[in-house]
């Protein structure tokens, strides 16, 4: 846990609340990914609880960046951003990563703010126009339709 400012904590996404997102806000479950790793997670925080999801991951020497969640309380503001980012690129720095990349949605103000900055911060930016697959790898014997609704909605919403 990291103190940011008089009123914002950065902190890891715990394994108890890896194992069950409902113990977050609404706004902060939609990860849509089914096994998330919670050391590669963060939460910002201000007096009143999580307002903010950075989820990243290990990726061949670079932390890549896959969503960013919002409540409607960090929403419209940057200054939680612009506190938790510079402690975010330290942590990763310090795991080993030489760099970051980012695969987010233009339709989410919050990640778009986030390409921004890395684009400000001299990062090569190219848009894409293409397809993004996620498909589960099922223990043999096993078939697609043994997959759980809540599953397969998960892994759809992360491939859009």
């Amino acid at each position: 846990m990291k103190r940011l400012t008089s009123t914002l904590i950065l902190r890891n996404l715990t394994a108890a609340e890896a194992e069950c997102l409902t113990l977050l806000p609404p706004e902060l479950r939609e990860i849509g990914w089914p096994k998330p790793d919670h050391d590669w997670i963060w939460l910002v925080e201000n007096g009143s609880g999580p307002i903010a999801l950075i989820m990243g991951s290990y990726v061949s020497g670079v932390c890549v960046f896959f969503r960013l969640l919002t409540t409607a309380q960090a929403k419209g503001s940057s200054n939680w951003m612009l506190a938790a980012l510079p402690a975010i690129f330290e942590d990763i720095r310090q795991r080993g990563c030489v760099g970051y990349a980012s695969w987010f949605r233009d339709s989410r103000p919050e990640e778009v703010r986030f390409a921004r900055l890395m684009a400000r911060a001299g990062g090569m930016m190219e848009s894409f126009q293409g397809t993004f697959g996620v498909v589960p790898l099922l223990p043999d014997g096993v078939d697609q339709s043994c997959l759980t609704l809540e599953l397969q909605k998960s892994l759809l919403s992360s491939a859009r």
